[in-house]
């Protein structure tokens, strides 16, 4: 989908949860880059006080309306996992800032560069194609299921011990 006519970065964490999604460090980002809005995910904010371009999404069922308004989903967890909105923010070509080393994602730990990453990828007008294209050809619910299958029939297929 192509990039929005406005800037926006989404970013994800819960109330419970801010400190261990690098909450503190996005909304620090967000007051030095007040023209840029940023959108939160799964979080109402309760309690936090941040500046006005800040916006807190709470919980949802799906981001399908949301990923049309953002350039950029940034991800900042002391530590993760295979993350799928990382992979649905690539598969909709939105860059994605992350502190972990993934296949077309930019790299960032620190405010710094997370703020020069942003600014970087704020002077982009197309999509992240490559990143598309990267999650279209190696993630699929029907080759994920096709591996689940071999493995459970390799499995049920042992002899009994």
């Amino acid at each position: 989908m192509p990039l929005p006519e406005t800037f926006r970065v989404l970013s994800y964490w819960t109330d419970e949860r801010m400190a261990f999604y690098g909450g503190d460090l996005i909304l620090k980002l967000a007051e030095e880059c007040s023209d840029i809005e940023f959108l939160i995910a799964g979080a109402d904010g309760c309690g936090v006080a941040c500046s006005s371009n800040v916006t807190f999404l709470g919980r949802r069922e799906t981001l399908d309306d949301v990923y049309p308004r953002v350039s950029v989903f940034l991800r900042l967890p002391k530590h993760d996992s295979l993350s799928a909105m990382v992979l649905e923010s690539l598969a909709r070509g939105r860059y994605v800032v992350y502190n972990k080393n993934f296949p077309h994602c930019r790299r960032a730990d620190t405010l710094e560069q997370v703020r020069a990453v942003i600014q970087e990828i704020r002077r982009f007008s197309e999509p992240n194609r490559v990143g598309a294209d990267f999650v279209r050809e190696n993630f699929s619910l029907q080759r994920e299921a096709e591996c689940l299958h071999r493995a459970y029939g390799r499995i049920l297929r042992r002899p009994a011990k």
